[in-house]
């Protein structure tokens, strides 16, 4: 996923040049690092909990500390190191964990789960 959104913002980067990216404060470069970085740790907390996604709730289960380091590293990338964030933004971290942990775990849902149903299925 982490390549898949690197190569977004690239496209983004040729079309538009610079300017979305210093809007909000940062760098080609910087953005497709924090994306190499939380896609490794994000994977490797995934990886550890892959047992837990047999079923569709510990798909979801996992997809909460999976959401941990993406939002963390999203928030580092735009705001900087959690100990300049400001209070808003230290209340923005929980939610935006529950609304990308939920997506990683319907994700996570769907990938394991759905082939399996689907071969139940066949005779």
């Amino acid at each position: 996923m982490a390549i898949i959104y690197c190569v977004w913002v690239v496209v983004l980067y040729l079309l538009g040049g610079s300017e979305p990216f210093s809007r909000l404060g940062i760098t080609l470069t910087r953005l497709i690092l924090t994306y190499l970085a939380v896609g490794v740790v994000a994977g490797g907390v995934i990886g550890l909990l892959r047992p837990l996604t047999q079923t569709g709730l510990g798909a979801f289960l996992v997809g909460y500390p999976a959401a941990m380091p993406i939002t963390a590293g999203l928030m580092i990338c735009i705001y900087g190191w959690p100990t300049i964030w400001t209070r808003r933004v230290w209340h923005e971290y929980p939610y935006l964990v529950l609304v990308f942990g939920t997506m990683v775990g319907y994700e996570l849902d769907r990938r394991v789960n759905k082939p399996r149903e689907q071969s139940d299925r066949k005779p």
